[in-house]
């Protein structure tokens, strides 16, 4: 399973797990922290499912195609500056 979660995106994750996990707090509501628990779990594995069926990838990571060959690097020829009379 390849990670489909990028580092910002992973702190957004981080922030907003905080934030829910407090406001289950203040509020009393037990599945808040379920939520702040799940969205802890995709920050730390870096994975999130939600993200499959929409083809979302917020990882930074070079994407590799069937159809692409691999990029290889040809020097470019020398050229002879000189004036030649």
């Amino acid at each position: 399973m390849a990670g489909n979660v990028g580092p910002e995106d992973r702190i957004v994750r981080a922030i907003l797990a905080a934030v829910v996990a407090v406001l289950a707090y203040i509020f009393e509501l037990w599945w808040l922290y379920i939520l702040a628990i799940v969205i802890v779990a995709t920050s730390i594995s870096g994975f999130a499912p939600i993200y499959v069926p929409f083809r979302i990838d917020t990882n930074r990571r070079p994407r590799k195609t069937s159809h692409q060959k691999p990029l290889r690097h040809h020097p470019r020829p020398q050229v002879n500056r000189r004036k030649r009379r």
